[in-house]
C-alpha cells in the first residue's frame, strides 16, 4: 500500500514484477492495484508460472494505468531451467522519436 499511495500522488510511471504468491486475481482483489492507479499484467499461459501450484500464475506484474498501451508481450519463459517458478518477460514498447 505504500508503494501504491506514493505512486498515486505524484502519478509517476512505474513496473512492479515479482513472484507475488497470488494469482492475478488474488492480486486483483487485494485493492493494492486499485489504489496505485495500476493495472496487472501476467501471461496467459495454461501451464502457468509455477510448477508447484498446479499451473497456477503467481508471477506478474503490477504497472500504472498510464503505461498499458505500452505493452508489446508478456511471456512465460517455461524452459529457462529455473524451477518452481518460470521466469515472466514484460515488453514495453519504446517511445519513437
Amino acid at each position: 500500500q505504500r508503494v501504491g499511495i506514493a505512486t498515486k500522488a505524484s502519478e509517476a510511471p512505474f513496473v512492479i514484477g515479482g513472484d507475488y504468491n497470488a494469482t492475478p486475481e488474488e492480486v486483483n482483489a487485494s485493492g493494492f492495484p486499485q489504489l496505485a492507479n495500476a493495472v496487472i499484467v501476467a501471461p496467459d499461459d495454461p501451464h502457468g508460472t509455477c510448477s508447484s501450484g498446479l499451473g497456477r500464475t503467481l508471477d506478474l506484474y503490477v504497472i500504472n494505468v498510464g503505461m498499458q498501451l505500452a505493452v508489446e508481450n508478456i511471456q512465460s519463459l517455461l524452459h529457462s531451467g529455473l524451477a518452481p517458478h518460470s521466469p515472466v518477460e514484460l515488453t514495453l514498447l519504446t517511445p519513437s522519436h
